[in-house]
């Protein structure tokens, strides 16, 4: 996702990543591999 928005030119400095992998506390693996994306915007 990091690198699809530095191509439609926003810089790197304004771009936050965070992830944390696999949730083994999950009831099933659809839940386990979920993706969340939150947008924050900096100046």
């Amino acid at each position: 996702m990091k690198k699809d928005l530095m191509r439609k030119g926003i810089s790197s400095q304004r771009i936050l990543t965070d992830y944390k992998g696999i949730d083994y506390n999950a009831e099933n693996l659809a839940e386990a591999r979920r993706l969340d994306i939150e947008f924050v915007v900096r100046r």
